[in-house]
Protein backbone atom coordinates (compact mmCIF):
# COMPACT_ATOMS: atom_id res chain seq x y z
CA UNK A 1 0.00 0.00 0.00
CA UNK A 2 1.27 3.14 -1.07
CA UNK A 3 1.86 5.93 1.61
CA UNK A 4 -0.76 8.96 1.67
CA UNK A 5 0.97 12.17 1.61
CA UNK A 6 -0.76 15.03 1.98
CA UNK A 7 0.42 18.80 0.52
CA UNK A 8 -0.95 21.83 2.25
CA UNK A 9 -0.05 25.01 -0.08
CA UNK A 10 -0.27 28.11 0.90
CA UNK A 11 -2.56 29.01 -2.50
CA UNK A 12 -2.67 28.02 -6.03
CA UNK A 13 -2.29 31.17 -8.26
CA UNK A 14 -0.41 31.16 -11.21
CA UNK A 15 3.51 31.39 -10.12
CA UNK A 16 6.37 29.52 -9.18
CA UNK A 17 5.76 27.89 -6.05
CA UNK A 18 2.62 26.01 -7.60
CA UNK A 19 4.30 25.02 -10.77
CA UNK A 20 7.32 23.66 -8.43
CA UNK A 21 4.28 21.94 -6.84
CA UNK A 22 2.50 20.71 -10.00
CA UNK A 23 6.37 19.24 -10.98
CA UNK A 24 6.28 17.50 -7.40
CA UNK A 25 3.26 15.95 -7.56
CA UNK A 26 3.73 14.79 -10.76
CA UNK A 27 6.93 12.94 -10.00
CA UNK A 28 5.59 11.27 -6.88
CA UNK A 29 2.00 10.24 -8.17
CA UNK A 30 3.43 6.59 -8.90
CA UNK A 31 5.03 6.60 -5.00
CA UNK A 32 2.51 8.06 -3.21
CA UNK A 33 -0.69 7.97 -2.50
CA UNK A 34 -1.58 12.29 -2.68
CA UNK A 35 -3.28 14.93 -1.24
CA UNK A 36 -3.58 18.48 -1.79
CA UNK A 37 -4.90 21.25 0.43
CA UNK A 38 -5.04 24.63 -0.81
CA UNK A 39 -5.41 26.91 2.24
CA UNK A 40 -6.65 30.30 0.65
CA UNK A 41 -7.88 30.67 -2.42
CA UNK A 42 -8.08 33.92 -4.68
CA UNK A 43 -10.36 33.67 -7.42
CA UNK A 44 -10.71 32.41 -10.73
CA UNK A 45 -8.56 34.59 -12.17
CA UNK A 46 -5.04 32.67 -12.14
CA UNK A 47 -5.87 29.32 -12.38
CA UNK A 48 -3.62 27.60 -14.57
CA UNK A 49 -1.59 25.51 -11.62
CA UNK A 50 -4.42 24.94 -9.94
CA UNK A 51 -6.68 23.56 -13.13
CA UNK A 52 -3.68 20.72 -13.26
CA UNK A 53 -3.54 19.83 -9.70
CA UNK A 54 -7.37 19.42 -9.45
CA UNK A 55 -7.52 17.32 -12.54
CA UNK A 56 -4.48 15.24 -11.48
CA UNK A 57 -6.00 14.48 -7.94
CA UNK A 58 -9.74 14.42 -8.79
CA UNK A 59 -11.28 14.09 -5.22
CA UNK A 60 -8.35 13.75 -3.27
CA UNK A 61 -7.99 18.01 -3.89
CA UNK A 62 -9.56 20.52 -1.69
CA UNK A 63 -10.20 23.94 -1.15
CA UNK A 64 -10.66 25.61 2.36
CA UNK A 65 -13.01 28.53 2.73
CA UNK A 66 -13.31 30.75 5.23
CA UNK A 67 -13.67 27.79 7.84
CA UNK A 68 -9.74 27.11 7.92
CA UNK A 69 -10.85 25.09 11.09
CA UNK A 70 -11.63 22.36 8.10
CA UNK A 71 -8.18 21.08 7.79
CA UNK A 72 -7.99 19.76 10.63
CA UNK A 73 -11.03 17.39 9.88
CA UNK A 74 -9.48 16.95 6.11
CA UNK A 75 -6.06 15.61 8.20
CA UNK A 76 -8.25 13.12 10.47
CA UNK A 77 -10.34 11.70 7.51
CA UNK A 78 -6.88 11.19 5.47
CA UNK A 79 -4.58 10.03 8.69
CA UNK A 80 -1.69 11.08 6.23
CA UNK A 81 1.52 9.77 6.84
CA UNK A 82 3.18 12.71 5.69
CA UNK A 83 2.44 16.31 6.25
CA UNK A 84 4.01 18.40 3.77
CA UNK A 85 3.74 22.52 3.90
CA UNK A 86 4.74 23.52 0.48
CA UNK A 87 5.48 27.41 2.63
CA UNK A 88 7.07 27.26 6.43
CA UNK A 89 3.76 26.91 8.09
CA UNK A 90 3.95 30.15 10.17
CA UNK A 91 3.69 32.13 7.41
CA UNK A 92 0.14 31.48 5.69
CA UNK A 93 -1.90 28.69 8.79
CA UNK A 94 -3.58 30.03 11.94
CA UNK A 95 -1.36 29.33 15.21
CA UNK A 96 -4.45 27.41 16.57
CA UNK A 97 -4.59 24.95 13.79
CA UNK A 98 -0.50 24.37 13.98
CA UNK A 99 -0.57 23.96 17.97
CA UNK A 100 -3.07 21.08 16.96
CA UNK A 101 -0.76 20.14 13.67
CA UNK A 102 2.12 19.87 15.61
CA UNK A 103 0.43 17.72 18.32
CA UNK A 104 2.85 15.89 20.49
CA UNK A 105 0.93 12.55 19.96
CA UNK A 106 0.94 13.37 16.12
CA UNK A 107 1.76 9.66 14.12
CA UNK A 108 3.21 11.55 11.05
CA UNK A 109 5.78 13.04 9.43
CA UNK A 110 6.18 16.89 9.04
CA UNK A 111 7.88 18.14 5.73
CA UNK A 112 8.44 22.17 5.07
CA UNK A 113 9.81 23.75 2.30
CA UNK A 114 10.31 27.47 1.50
CA UNK A 115 10.26 29.33 -1.75
CA UNK A 116 11.62 32.61 -0.31
CA UNK A 117 15.36 33.93 -0.19
CA UNK A 118 13.95 36.07 2.73
CA UNK A 119 12.83 33.50 5.02
CA UNK A 120 15.20 33.37 8.47
CA UNK A 121 15.77 29.96 9.51
CA UNK A 122 16.29 31.00 13.26
CA UNK A 123 12.61 32.71 13.24
CA UNK A 124 10.50 29.60 12.17
CA UNK A 125 8.66 28.53 15.31
CA UNK A 126 7.13 25.63 14.00
CA UNK A 127 10.12 23.58 11.72
CA UNK A 128 9.55 19.96 10.55
CA UNK A 129 10.94 16.77 11.18
CA UNK A 130 13.03 17.52 7.69
CA UNK A 131 13.02 20.33 5.42
CA UNK A 132 12.83 20.21 1.79
CA UNK A 133 14.48 22.80 0.32
CA UNK A 134 14.58 23.83 -3.46
CA UNK A 135 18.32 25.04 -4.16
CA UNK A 136 21.82 24.59 -2.73
CA UNK A 137 21.44 28.17 -1.70
CA UNK A 138 18.80 27.87 0.49
CA UNK A 139 20.05 24.36 2.36
CA UNK A 140 23.77 26.14 3.17
CA UNK A 141 21.19 28.87 4.63
CA UNK A 142 19.31 26.37 6.55
CA UNK A 143 22.08 23.95 7.58
CA UNK A 144 24.09 27.45 9.24
CA UNK A 145 21.49 27.61 11.50
CA UNK A 146 20.48 24.17 12.27
CA UNK A 147 23.22 22.06 12.17
CA UNK A 148 21.87 18.45 12.00
CA UNK A 149 19.61 19.03 14.56
CA UNK A 150 17.47 19.04 11.58
CA UNK A 151 17.93 17.32 8.30
CA UNK A 152 17.77 19.30 5.59
CA UNK A 153 17.33 18.03 1.55
CA UNK A 154 16.84 19.16 -1.97
CA UNK A 155 14.32 18.35 -4.11
CA UNK A 156 15.42 20.78 -7.07
CA UNK A 157 12.32 21.91 -10.24
CA UNK A 158 14.02 19.70 -12.67
CA UNK A 159 15.35 20.78 -16.39
CA UNK A 160 13.96 18.29 -18.73
CA UNK A 161 15.07 19.21 -22.17
CA UNK A 162 12.44 19.05 -24.84
CA UNK A 163 12.67 18.77 -28.56
CA UNK A 164 10.68 20.65 -30.52
CA UNK A 165 10.37 22.65 -34.16
CA UNK A 166 10.87 26.24 -33.37
CA UNK A 167 10.12 27.56 -36.73
CA UNK A 168 6.66 26.12 -36.26
CA UNK A 169 6.23 27.38 -33.37
CA UNK A 170 7.02 30.59 -34.19
CA UNK A 171 4.08 29.94 -37.23
CA UNK A 172 1.62 28.60 -34.48
CA UNK A 173 2.11 32.11 -32.59
CA UNK A 174 2.14 34.56 -35.25
CA UNK A 175 5.69 35.58 -34.56
CA UNK A 176 7.47 37.00 -37.11
CA UNK A 177 10.19 35.26 -38.44
CA UNK A 178 12.32 38.38 -39.44
CA UNK A 179 12.50 39.01 -36.37
CA UNK A 180 13.75 37.86 -33.01
CA UNK A 181 12.02 37.35 -29.81
CA UNK A 182 12.94 37.90 -25.88
CA UNK A 183 10.56 36.43 -23.76
CA UNK A 184 10.08 37.20 -19.99
CA UNK A 185 7.79 35.24 -17.89
CA UNK A 186 6.28 36.17 -14.69
CA UNK A 187 3.89 37.88 -12.97
CA UNK A 188 4.24 41.68 -13.33
CA UNK A 189 5.46 42.98 -9.66
CA UNK A 190 8.58 45.14 -8.52
CA UNK A 191 10.42 42.11 -7.66
CA UNK A 192 9.94 40.53 -11.35
CA UNK A 193 11.05 43.95 -12.57
CA UNK A 194 9.18 44.22 -16.09
CA UNK A 195 9.93 47.92 -15.74
CA UNK A 196 13.61 47.53 -16.64
CA UNK A 197 12.35 45.23 -19.88
CA UNK A 198 10.28 48.27 -21.14
CA UNK A 199 12.72 51.09 -20.47
CA UNK A 200 15.23 48.23 -22.56
CA UNK A 201 12.49 47.69 -25.27
CA UNK A 202 12.16 51.71 -26.15
CA UNK A 203 15.99 51.54 -26.97
CA UNK A 204 15.36 48.77 -29.34
CA UNK A 205 12.48 50.13 -31.08
CA UNK A 206 14.54 50.82 -34.49
CA UNK A 207 15.77 47.38 -33.97
CA UNK A 208 14.12 44.22 -35.39
CA UNK A 209 13.35 42.93 -32.03
CA UNK A 210 10.17 42.15 -30.32
CA UNK A 211 9.64 41.54 -26.34
CA UNK A 212 7.16 39.15 -25.23
CA UNK A 213 5.54 39.17 -21.59
CA UNK A 214 4.06 36.41 -20.33
CA UNK A 215 1.95 36.59 -17.18
CA UNK A 216 -0.57 38.15 -15.26
CA UNK A 217 -1.22 41.92 -13.63
CA UNK A 218 -2.66 40.97 -10.39
CA UNK A 219 -4.80 43.45 -8.99
CA UNK A 220 -2.94 43.55 -5.72
CA UNK A 221 0.24 45.06 -8.00
CA UNK A 222 -1.79 47.33 -10.16
CA UNK A 223 0.01 50.38 -8.87
CA UNK A 224 3.21 48.85 -10.33
CA UNK A 225 1.70 47.84 -13.49
CA UNK A 226 -0.49 50.29 -14.62
CA UNK A 227 1.63 53.27 -15.14
CA UNK A 228 4.08 51.56 -16.97
CA UNK A 229 1.31 50.18 -19.92
CA UNK A 230 1.04 54.16 -20.34
CA UNK A 231 3.17 54.91 -23.60
CA UNK A 232 3.89 51.02 -23.99
CA UNK A 233 6.36 50.62 -26.65
CA UNK A 234 4.86 49.01 -29.71
CA UNK A 235 7.52 46.58 -29.73
CA UNK A 236 6.42 45.22 -26.51
CA UNK A 237 3.58 42.46 -26.76
CA UNK A 238 1.18 41.34 -23.64
CA UNK A 239 -0.11 38.31 -23.64
CA UNK A 240 -1.34 37.60 -20.47
CA UNK A 241 -1.79 34.48 -18.64
CA UNK A 242 -1.07 31.09 -20.75
CA UNK A 243 -1.71 27.60 -20.10
CA UNK A 244 0.80 27.15 -23.25
CA UNK A 245 3.53 28.76 -22.19
CA UNK A 246 5.80 25.92 -23.28
CA UNK A 247 4.75 27.18 -26.88
CA UNK A 248 6.48 30.88 -25.74
CA UNK A 249 9.60 29.08 -25.07
CA UNK A 250 9.77 27.33 -28.06
CA UNK A 251 9.15 30.41 -30.41
CA UNK A 252 11.40 32.81 -29.03
CA UNK A 253 14.94 33.34 -29.43
CA UNK A 254 16.35 34.90 -25.96
CA UNK A 255 14.56 34.61 -22.50
CA UNK A 256 15.46 37.78 -20.57
CA UNK A 257 14.84 37.54 -16.69
CA UNK A 258 16.03 41.07 -15.01
CA UNK A 259 14.64 39.68 -11.66
CA UNK A 260 15.95 41.82 -8.47
CA UNK A 261 15.42 39.08 -6.07
CA UNK A 262 14.68 35.10 -6.34
CA UNK A 263 15.77 31.86 -4.88
CA UNK A 264 15.70 29.34 -7.98
CA UNK A 265 13.40 30.67 -10.48
CA UNK A 266 11.24 27.77 -12.04
CA UNK A 267 11.24 29.75 -15.32
CA UNK A 268 14.99 30.18 -15.91
CA UNK A 269 15.08 26.40 -16.04
CA UNK A 270 12.01 26.13 -18.27
CA UNK A 271 13.90 28.29 -20.38
CA UNK A 272 16.87 25.95 -20.61
CA UNK A 273 14.86 22.79 -20.78
CA UNK A 274 14.10 24.66 -24.24
CA UNK A 275 17.66 25.55 -24.60
CA UNK A 276 17.32 29.14 -24.76
CA UNK A 277 20.41 31.61 -24.05
CA UNK A 278 19.30 33.02 -20.47
CA UNK A 279 19.96 36.86 -19.70
CA UNK A 280 19.51 37.43 -16.36
CA UNK A 281 20.94 39.22 -13.19
CA UNK A 282 23.82 37.51 -11.30
CA UNK A 283 21.97 37.16 -8.18
CA UNK A 284 23.99 34.86 -5.16
CA UNK A 285 20.85 32.41 -4.54
CA UNK A 286 21.01 31.45 -8.05
CA UNK A 287 23.25 28.60 -9.52
CA UNK A 288 25.14 29.54 -12.54
CA UNK A 289 24.52 28.29 -15.18
CA UNK A 290 26.69 28.30 -18.69
CA UNK A 291 23.78 29.26 -20.88
CA UNK A 292 23.72 32.63 -18.89
CA UNK A 293 24.70 36.22 -19.79
CA UNK A 294 24.63 38.70 -16.34
CA UNK A 295 22.75 41.73 -17.45
CA UNK A 296 23.77 45.24 -15.57
CA UNK A 297 21.01 47.90 -14.09
CA UNK A 298 22.21 50.03 -17.01
CA UNK A 299 19.84 48.98 -20.17
CA UNK A 300 22.34 50.84 -22.65
CA UNK A 301 24.90 48.15 -21.66
CA UNK A 302 22.76 45.31 -22.01
CA UNK A 303 20.93 46.23 -25.45
CA UNK A 304 24.16 46.05 -26.59
CA UNK A 305 24.86 42.62 -25.32
CA UNK A 306 21.60 41.36 -26.45
CA UNK A 307 22.94 43.21 -30.36
CA UNK A 308 26.00 41.46 -29.95
CA UNK A 309 24.67 37.68 -29.23
CA UNK A 310 22.05 38.13 -32.19
CA UNK A 311 24.77 39.81 -34.70
CA UNK A 312 23.15 42.88 -35.17
CA UNK A 313 25.15 45.83 -35.64
CA UNK A 314 25.32 48.65 -33.07
CA UNK A 315 25.27 51.18 -35.58
CA UNK A 316 26.35 53.54 -33.17
CA UNK A 317 28.46 53.09 -30.16
CA UNK A 318 29.62 56.31 -29.36
CA UNK A 319 28.51 58.70 -26.28
CA UNK A 320 28.86 62.78 -25.49
CA UNK A 321 30.58 63.48 -21.86
CA UNK A 322 29.69 66.91 -21.40
CA UNK A 323 31.29 68.56 -18.33
CA UNK A 324 29.61 71.77 -17.25
CA UNK A 325 29.92 74.21 -14.20
CA UNK A 326 26.45 76.60 -15.29
CA UNK A 327 26.36 78.79 -12.40
CA UNK A 328 25.46 82.09 -13.98
CA UNK A 329 22.01 82.40 -16.47
CA UNK A 330 24.09 83.07 -19.22
CA UNK A 331 26.11 79.54 -18.75
CA UNK A 332 23.04 77.98 -18.34
CA UNK A 333 21.95 79.40 -21.57
CA UNK A 334 25.01 77.52 -23.06
CA UNK A 335 24.59 74.40 -21.56
CA UNK A 336 20.70 74.22 -22.99
CA UNK A 337 22.32 75.01 -26.23
CA UNK A 338 25.34 72.40 -25.75
CA UNK A 339 22.59 69.62 -24.76
CA UNK A 340 20.43 70.45 -27.38
CA UNK A 341 22.09 69.95 -30.23
CA UNK A 342 23.43 66.59 -29.49
CA UNK A 343 21.56 63.51 -31.34
CA UNK A 344 23.42 61.08 -29.47
CA UNK A 345 23.74 59.26 -25.57
CA UNK A 346 24.53 62.25 -23.51
CA UNK A 347 26.24 62.20 -19.83
CA UNK A 348 26.15 65.80 -18.13
CA UNK A 349 28.89 65.50 -15.32
CA UNK A 350 28.81 68.92 -13.59
CA UNK A 351 29.94 70.58 -10.14
CA UNK A 352 26.92 72.68 -9.72
CA UNK A 353 23.19 71.85 -9.93
CA UNK A 354 21.10 71.58 -13.15
CA UNK A 355 17.84 72.61 -13.84
CA UNK A 356 15.07 69.98 -14.42
CA UNK A 357 14.86 71.40 -17.98
CA UNK A 358 18.90 70.65 -18.64
CA UNK A 359 18.39 67.50 -17.13
CA UNK A 360 16.15 66.48 -19.22
CA UNK A 361 18.20 66.96 -22.31
CA UNK A 362 20.57 64.14 -20.68
CA UNK A 363 20.69 60.12 -20.61
CA UNK A 364 23.14 59.87 -17.31
CA UNK A 365 23.83 63.10 -14.74
CA UNK A 366 26.68 63.12 -12.27
CA UNK A 367 26.20 66.09 -10.09
CA UNK A 368 29.38 66.14 -7.66
CA UNK A 369 29.38 69.46 -5.13
CA UNK A 370 32.92 69.81 -5.06
CA UNK A 371 34.54 72.53 -7.20
CA UNK A 372 38.06 71.77 -6.49
CA UNK A 373 39.69 75.14 -8.15
CA UNK A 374 43.10 76.79 -7.31
CA UNK A 375 42.91 79.78 -6.46
CA UNK A 376 45.92 82.81 -6.53
CA UNK A 377 46.65 82.74 -3.44
CA UNK A 378 47.80 79.07 -3.61
CA UNK A 379 49.45 79.38 -7.02
CA UNK A 380 52.34 79.68 -5.38
CA UNK A 381 52.48 76.65 -2.91
CA UNK A 382 52.29 74.86 -6.25
CA UNK A 383 54.88 76.76 -8.46
CA UNK A 384 51.60 77.84 -10.12
CA UNK A 385 52.14 80.07 -12.82
CA UNK A 386 48.75 81.10 -14.69
CA UNK A 387 48.82 84.78 -16.32
CA UNK A 388 46.91 86.86 -18.76
CA UNK A 389 48.46 89.91 -20.33
CA UNK A 390 47.00 93.10 -21.80
CA UNK A 391 49.23 95.99 -23.16
CA UNK A 392 48.47 99.67 -21.04
CA UNK A 393 48.08 103.04 -22.74
CA UNK A 394 51.90 103.15 -23.43
CA UNK A 395 51.85 99.94 -25.23
CA UNK A 396 53.63 98.33 -22.28
CA UNK A 397 52.50 94.39 -21.57
CA UNK A 398 50.90 94.26 -18.45
CA UNK A 399 50.69 90.49 -16.78
CA UNK A 400 47.81 89.65 -14.34
CA UNK A 401 47.60 86.10 -12.52
CA UNK A 402 43.77 84.80 -13.11
CA UNK A 403 41.72 84.51 -10.38
CA UNK A 404 42.10 80.49 -10.06
CA UNK A 405 42.95 77.42 -12.49
CA UNK A 406 40.38 75.40 -12.97
CA UNK A 407 42.47 72.47 -14.99
CA UNK A 408 41.64 69.97 -12.17
CA UNK A 409 38.32 70.75 -11.94
CA UNK A 410 37.84 70.33 -15.89
CA UNK A 411 39.74 67.53 -15.56
CA UNK A 412 37.82 65.80 -12.47
CA UNK A 413 34.36 66.59 -14.36
CA UNK A 414 36.25 64.98 -17.18
CA UNK A 415 37.56 61.42 -15.25
CA UNK A 416 33.81 61.09 -13.37
CA UNK A 417 32.11 60.75 -16.84
CA UNK A 418 34.73 58.62 -18.04
CA UNK A 419 34.23 55.91 -14.89
CA UNK A 420 30.75 55.87 -15.66
CA UNK A 421 30.97 56.03 -19.25
CA UNK A 422 33.02 52.76 -18.44
CA UNK A 423 30.28 50.90 -16.46
CA UNK A 424 27.95 51.66 -19.57
CA UNK A 425 29.84 49.81 -21.60
CA UNK A 426 30.53 52.26 -24.53
CA UNK A 427 33.74 52.11 -26.60
CA UNK A 428 33.88 55.38 -27.97
CA UNK A 429 33.13 58.84 -26.42
CA UNK A 430 33.59 62.62 -27.21
CA UNK A 431 34.62 64.87 -24.76
CA UNK A 432 32.66 68.46 -25.11
CA UNK A 433 32.68 71.69 -22.92
CA UNK A 434 29.38 73.44 -21.81
CA UNK A 435 30.42 76.30 -24.46
CA UNK A 436 30.71 74.07 -27.22
CA UNK A 437 27.76 73.36 -29.78
CA UNK A 438 29.31 70.25 -31.75
CA UNK A 439 27.07 69.51 -35.46
CA UNK A 440 25.54 65.90 -36.40
CA UNK A 441 27.82 65.77 -38.43
CA UNK A 442 31.60 66.13 -36.57
CA UNK A 443 29.93 63.81 -34.04
CA UNK A 444 28.90 61.32 -36.68
CA UNK A 445 31.72 61.74 -38.62
CA UNK A 446 34.61 61.30 -35.92
CA UNK A 447 32.39 58.28 -34.11
CA UNK A 448 33.40 56.57 -38.45
CA UNK A 449 36.67 57.81 -38.13
CA UNK A 450 37.51 55.98 -34.74
CA UNK A 451 36.90 52.36 -36.16
CA UNK A 452 40.15 53.55 -37.88
CA UNK A 453 42.40 55.41 -35.16
CA UNK A 454 42.33 55.51 -31.44
CA UNK A 455 42.09 59.48 -30.70
CA UNK A 456 40.99 62.40 -32.41
CA UNK A 457 42.20 65.69 -30.80
CA UNK A 458 42.50 69.43 -32.33
CA UNK A 459 45.90 71.28 -32.32
CA UNK A 460 45.75 74.68 -31.36
CA UNK A 461 47.87 77.35 -33.09
CA UNK A 462 51.57 77.40 -31.54
CA UNK A 463 50.95 80.73 -30.79
CA UNK A 464 47.82 79.90 -28.70
CA UNK A 465 50.20 78.95 -25.78
CA UNK A 466 53.41 78.67 -24.61
CA UNK A 467 53.31 75.40 -25.69
CA UNK A 468 52.10 72.39 -27.87
CA UNK A 469 48.36 71.73 -27.42
CA UNK A 470 45.24 70.16 -27.92
CA UNK A 471 41.98 71.37 -27.19
CA UNK A 472 40.40 70.06 -24.36
CA UNK A 473 36.92 71.95 -25.02
CA UNK A 474 36.68 68.93 -27.50
CA UNK A 475 37.47 65.63 -28.73
CA UNK A 476 36.95 61.95 -29.48
CA UNK A 477 38.50 58.98 -28.24
CA UNK A 478 38.16 55.11 -27.89
CA UNK A 479 37.93 54.60 -24.27
CA UNK A 480 40.83 52.59 -23.48
CA UNK A 481 43.09 55.38 -25.21
CA UNK A 482 41.38 58.32 -23.61
CA UNK A 483 41.11 56.52 -19.62
CA UNK A 484 44.81 56.47 -18.79
CA UNK A 485 45.52 60.20 -19.12
CA UNK A 486 42.12 60.98 -17.41
CA UNK A 487 41.88 58.26 -14.59
CA UNK A 488 45.66 59.22 -13.49
CA UNK A 489 44.95 61.79 -11.12
CA UNK A 490 42.63 61.33 -7.89
CA UNK A 491 43.47 64.66 -6.29
CA UNK A 492 44.25 68.16 -6.96
CA UNK A 493 47.41 67.85 -4.95
CA UNK A 494 48.41 64.71 -7.13
CA UNK A 495 47.22 67.14 -10.25
CA UNK A 496 49.66 70.04 -9.32
CA UNK A 497 52.59 67.97 -8.18
CA UNK A 498 53.12 65.75 -10.53
CA UNK A 499 56.60 65.87 -10.63
CA UNK A 500 56.82 68.18 -13.48
CA UNK A 501 56.60 72.16 -13.92
CA UNK A 502 53.52 73.34 -14.54
CA UNK A 503 51.20 72.97 -17.60
CA UNK A 504 47.38 73.84 -17.95
CA UNK A 505 45.39 70.98 -19.16
CA UNK A 506 45.45 71.37 -22.84
CA UNK A 507 49.42 70.90 -22.73
CA UNK A 508 49.14 67.79 -20.28
CA UNK A 509 47.02 66.19 -22.39
CA UNK A 510 48.83 66.69 -25.35
CA UNK A 511 52.15 65.65 -23.16
CA UNK A 512 50.46 62.41 -22.18
CA UNK A 513 48.87 61.64 -25.10
CA UNK A 514 51.51 61.69 -27.22
CA UNK A 515 53.32 59.47 -24.76
CA UNK A 516 50.87 56.80 -25.48
CA UNK A 517 51.08 54.11 -28.22
CA UNK A 518 47.73 55.12 -30.02
CA UNK A 519 46.94 56.01 -33.29
CA UNK A 520 46.41 59.75 -33.11
CA UNK A 521 44.36 61.70 -35.28
CA UNK A 522 45.72 65.19 -35.66
CA UNK A 523 44.01 68.25 -37.11
CA UNK A 524 43.79 72.15 -36.59
CA UNK A 525 41.64 73.80 -34.12
CA UNK A 526 40.22 75.98 -37.24
CA UNK A 527 38.63 73.04 -38.87
CA UNK A 528 35.92 72.79 -36.26
CA UNK A 529 34.95 76.48 -37.14
CA UNK A 530 32.53 75.88 -40.15
CA UNK A 531 30.32 73.27 -38.84
CA UNK A 532 30.38 74.29 -34.91
CA UNK A 533 30.46 76.58 -32.56
CA UNK A 534 33.50 77.15 -30.34
CA UNK A 535 34.49 78.09 -26.79
CA UNK A 536 31.75 80.64 -26.67
CA UNK A 537 32.13 81.98 -23.65
CA UNK A 538 36.06 82.31 -24.05
CA UNK A 539 39.20 81.99 -21.62
CA UNK A 540 38.73 85.64 -19.97
CA UNK A 541 34.76 84.92 -19.30
CA UNK A 542 35.59 81.56 -17.93
CA UNK A 543 36.41 83.68 -14.51
CA UNK A 544 33.83 86.08 -14.74
CA UNK A 545 30.00 85.88 -13.49
CA UNK A 546 28.15 87.04 -16.92
CA UNK A 547 24.61 87.41 -16.43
Amino acid sequence: MKRKLLFITPHLSTGGQPQYLLQKIKSFINEFDIYCVEYTYYGDAYVVQRNQVKNLLGDKFFGLSDDKQYLLEIIDKINPDIIHFEEIPDTFVDDSILKKIYDESRNYYILATTHSSNTKPENIKYTADKFILVSEWSKVVFDNIFKGSIPCDIWEYPIIKVDYDKDKAKEELGFDKEYKHILNVGLFTPGKNQKHIIELARLCVNERIKFHFVGNQAINFKDYWEPLMINLPENCILHGERDDVDKFYMASDLFYFPSLWELNPISIKEALSFNLPIFTKDLETYPRYKESKYITDNVSVNKNMILEHFGITIENDSICLVMAHADTNYRKKLLNECLSSINLPVVLSTNYPVSEENQLLCDYYIYNKNNPLLYKEEFSKYNVSYNYWRLDGNGNKITTPFNFEHGYAAYSLIREGLEFIEKLGYKKVHIINYDYQMSNKTLNDNSKSLDNCDIIVYQYDENDYDDDSYCSGFLSAKMEHILPFFTKFKSRESYYTSGESFNILEIKLKKSIDAQNSNISKKPFDSLREDNKLNQEGLLQFSKSKE
